[in-house]
């Protein structure tokens, strides 16, 4: 999906192998991104799965720039190309999240990290979504696997634009962790400022009607309630920006 949040404030990292530069967001667009970052967390706390950091769960919302092959329904053949920086960013997220998964989820030398990787699919002019691409595609997976040092399974689910990414139904986000129960939970969005990936850490009810086992969308409905901060994401990208520093 495609919006355009607020002027981001804070770097967080940048890295030394590719343009990547993540920056924080004070406002992550009040759609559906918005919208699954909310309910990600509402799912997340109704399991015991999910691993949290300084009492945030890991379940973080990263908007991903519009790119020049956005618009157009063709197929991008140079997926390493497209996705570099989002996979580099992916991969350093985490890195730094893995050790949290293993002290908390007590994982065997057997059991990888379980990871739920959502991205949005087309909407509107927006032909070829770069998060649904990069989401769709194995050989993505596979590379932000390999980046990972220690074991990552990675379970990709595309988004609607539309209210069935939120409604609790068998395409929603709420049902992908119920059903899988990850460790950890990173969702993917579009926006359309500048080149930079930002790093949500708020996320409100506003355009959002309760329903039963889920949600639907109503762009009148002011925010009545604002999950607290969740900086997991932005705290993990500090880290790791270390060695540069």
């Amino acid at each position: 999906m495609s919006t355009d949040p607020a002027a981001p404030a804070v770097e967080l990292w940048q890295s030394s192998t590719s343009s990547a530069r993540v920056v924080e967001s004070d406002d992550p667009g009040g759609f559906y991104c918005e919208h699954c970052f909310y309910v990600a967390q509402r799912a997340a706390a109704d399991v015991d799965s999910v691993v949290v950091d300084r009492g945030a769960p890991l379940v973080g919302f990263l908007h991903v720039a519009k790119d020049d092959a956005s618009a157009s329904a063709d197929v991008v053949g140079d997926q390493a190309a497209r996705h570099a920086d989002t996979i580099a960013v992916i991969a350093a997220v985490l890195q730094e999240w893995l050790p949290l998964v293993e002290n908390q989820a007590r994982l065997d030398n057997h059991e990888p990290m379980s990871v739920l990787l959502s991205g949005y699919g087309e909407w509107g002019a927006v032909k070829n979504n770069p998060t649904g691409d990069l989401v769709r595609h194995a050989e993505n997976l596979d590379a932000i696997a390999d980046a990972v040092v220690g074991g990552v399974f990675i379970r990709p689910l595309v988004l609607a634009v539309d209210d069935t990414a939120i409604d609790g139904g068998a395409a929603s986000i709420q049902a992908a962790i119920i059903r899988h129960r990850p460790h950890v939970v990173i969702s993917l969005g579009m926006h359309s400022t500048g080149a930079d990936h930002f790093a949500e850490h708020h996320a409100s009810d506003r355009g959002l009607v309760e329903t039963t086992g889920g949600f639907r969308r109503d762009p009148e409905r002011p925010a009545r309630r604002r999950l607290p901060s969740n900086r997991a994401l932005a705290h993990a990208l500090l880290r790791a920006r270390r060695p540069l520093v």
